[in-house]
């Protein structure tokens, strides 16, 4: 249940990061090309996309693993006390 906890909070991190991302990369770029007088074309490649995902769900799930194990070495009855 952490772990997919986790999962879920690193999808959509990651599309809120990236949505983000490419909001303040292309307002960069219309600044640098503006600011350059070159005539330059924005391009988002898919494979960056698809690491950028991944490496997101990577972290997140790598970052759960410690409380993971954790909540799995608790008894259920001692779990349920303290709710």
């Amino acid at each position: 249940m952490v772990l997919a906890e986790a999962g879920l909070m690193g999808v959509i991190g990651g599309l809120l990061g990236l949505g983000t991302g490419v909001i303040l990369a292309r307002i960069l770029f219309i600044g640098m090309t503006t600011m350059s007088g070159y005539q330059l074309t924005f391009t988002l490649p898919p494979e960056g996309i698809a690491i950028s995902l991944v490496m997101a769900l990577v972290v997140s799930q790598l970052a759960a693993i410690p409380p993971a194990i954790r909540a799995a070495r608790i008894r259920i009855l001692e779990a349920l006390q303290y709710e």
